[in-house]
């Protein structure tokens, strides 16, 4: 996971289920969730969330995002005193399904669009399937700086992503349009509100300090430049989208093209990282181009 502060966490957690301790209980009912349902996270989040909210103010001095120092043993007495004593809280946000927004993936995303904007000089309709909190929609907002000075976007940004991309850019410099962004998800995020911004929050390691800061940076340009992010299905929201004549949307003609931008998994082999192709699909046609690969966080993307 890139976090040593949660690897060693989830395997003292594993050890108390294992005894049947506190977090046993905590966890009691979630025995057979899916692998994909992400319960160390979703529990680990709710812990987060606490200590962000200020709620766990014990375990505020051991979190980095806080301003804390790691350390296990020290810290492991008041993990357990906070499950314990709001374990309701906690099994509530178990309910929840899990809500990333890794703004990381961002450099993917504006290197894609800028790949399409160099062959299609159009505006651009850009719809996200499962927004969350629509961050990334806001994606031309942050800067961006590539290998060989490459950079784009706003020289005063809170949204600093260094290293962003490696190799070769194949449309350096290119600034895509945007019409029109929205988002659709299956239970969207406000990050204008003060819940949304701690459930945000809390899903991001305490250790990883640049995500942290790039993810506060992110929420507050969400708070002055607010995106629609509906609540429905992906399925749903392709079909209701309509035909624009001159923009890159759904319709598969010369005039009004219409493009995919999506990450897929490649095929894992023992020891070897975690890893997703950038791809690019576009109609007319259904040209499929691979654009480079990402980590799960999406920085750095590394061109083809």
């Amino acid at each position: 996971m890139g976090s040593p502060m949660y690897a060693a966490l989830l395997t003292r957690i594993a050890e108390d289920v294992a005894d049947d301790g506190v977090c046993a209980r905590v966890l009691r009912g979630h025995e057979h969730d899916p692998g994909p349902s992400a319960l160390g996270l979703r529990l680990l989040g709710a812990v987060h969330r606490l200590v962000l909210s200020g709620e766990a103010s014990g375990l505020a001095r051991f979190y980095p995002s806080m301003g804390g120092s790691w350390a296990l043993d020290a810290a492991w007495p008041h993990v357990l005193e906070t499950l314990d004593s709001r374990g309701d809280d906690v099994r509530r946000f178990l309910g929840l399904p899990p809500q990333t927004n890794e703004v990381g993936r961002a450099a993917a995303l504006m290197g894609g669009l800028q790949a399409l904007t160099a062959a299609r000089r159009m505006p651009i309709r850009l719809v996200e399937l499962g927004a969350s909190a629509g961050l990334n929609l806001l994606f031309d907002r942050y800067r961006f700086l590539g290998g060989e000075g490459d950079s784009v976007g706003p020289d005063d940004s809170p949204v600093v992503l260094d290293g962003a991309s490696r190799g070769v850019h194949p449309a350096p410099g290119v600034r895509p349009e945007i019409r029109e962004r929205c988002g659709c998800d299956v239970a969207p995020v406000d990050p204008t509100s003060e819940e949304g911004r701690l459930r945000v929050l809390s899903y991001v390691w305490p250790d990883q300090a640049e995500r942290v800061e790039r993810l506060r940076g992110a929420l507050a340009i969400a708070g002055e430049e607010p995106v629609r992010v509906v609540t429905c299905t992906g399925s749903e929201a392709l079909s209701s989208l309509r035909l624009v004549s001159g923009t890159t949307t759904e319709a598969s003609s010369e005039s009004s093209p219409f493009a995919r931008l999506y990450f897929e998994p490649v095929r894992r082999t023992p020891g070897s990282p975690h890893e997703f192709l950038v791809v690019l699909q576009s109609w007319p046609g259904g040209a499929r181009r691979i654009l480079g690969s990402a980590p799960p966080h999406g920085l750095p993307m590394t061109w083809e």
